[in-house]
C-alpha cells in the first residue's frame, strides 16, 4: 500500500493541465460541472496523485495509466489490477493506492464539531472525543477510510467497526493534516 498528500501550493499549473489532459472524457465532464476552480483543481491532483501511486504498484508510468469511476464516483484503474481511493480536505488531496481494496481520508487537524452529534460515533469513540475533542480528526478519517475502502457512504456508519477488522489501518498527521489509510487484508487460507 502506498499513499501520499500534495497541498495545492504544491500543484503547478503545468501539473494541473497534464492531470486534465490524462483524465477520461467523462472525468473532466464531471470536474467542469464543479462550481469553484479550487475544487476542479483539488480533484485533478488527486486524481493525478493516485494515477503515479499506481503507476509505481505496476511499474510503469504515470501517463501510462487511466482512471475511471464506478456510478458512486469512487475511482478506480482501467485495466489493471490494482486499486485506489482520492480525499480532499482544505487545500490538500491525497490519495492511496494497493494491490487490495483501500480507503483514503484527510482532514485538517485542527477540524472540531461543537458538539457530538448522534449517530455517527460508537460509544467507545464518543468516549475518546469526550475526553480529548482533538481527537476527532484521527477518529473521524479512520471510520472514513475504512467505509471508502468498501465502497460504503456515511449511511453505513454502523458498519465501520465490523469492517475496520478487515483491513490494516494507518493513521499519522502530515503538517495541518491528518490522514488515514487503509487497506483490505489478504485473506486467510
Amino acid at each position: 500500500m502506498k499513499y501520499a498528500l500534495l497541498a495545492m501550493s504544491e500543484f503547478s499549473d503545468g501539473e494541473y493541465r497534464r492531470a486534465l489532459a490524462a483524465m477520461t472524457p467523462e472525468k473532466r465532464e464531471r470536474l467542469a460541472g464543479l462550481a469553484r476552480e479550487s475544487d476542479r483543481r483539488l480533484s485533478a491532483a488527486g486524481d493525478l496523485l493516485a494515477r503515479r501511486l499506481a503507476a509505481e504498484l505496476c511499474g510503469c508510468r504515470c501517463e501510462e495509466l487511466r482512471l475511471g469511476a464506478e456510478p458512486d464516483g469512487k475511482p478506480f484503474v482501467i485495466d489493471r489490477a490494482v486499486y485506489v481511493s482520492v480525499s480532499h480536505a482544505g487545500d490538500c488531496a491525497a490519495a492511496a493506492a494497493g494491490e487490495r481494496r483501500v480507503g483514503v481520508d484527510v482532514e485538517p487537524a485542527d477540524r472540531r464539531l461543537p458538539r457530538i452529534p448522534d449517530g455517527f460515533f460508537t460509544g467507545e469513540e464518543r468516549r475518546l472525543l469526550e475526553e480529548d475533542p482533538a481527537r476527532l480528526p484521527e477518529i473521524w478519517t479512520r471510520k472514513e477510510a475504512v467505509l471508502k475502502c468498501f465502497g460504503k457512504r456515511l449511511a453505513c456508519l454502523d458498519e465501520a467497526p465490523a469492517l475496520a477488522e478487515r483491513v490494516t489501518l494507518v493513521t499519522e498527521r502530515r503538517g495541518d493534516f491528518v490522514i488515514s489509510v487503509c487497506e483490505e487484508k489478504p485473506p486467510v487460507a
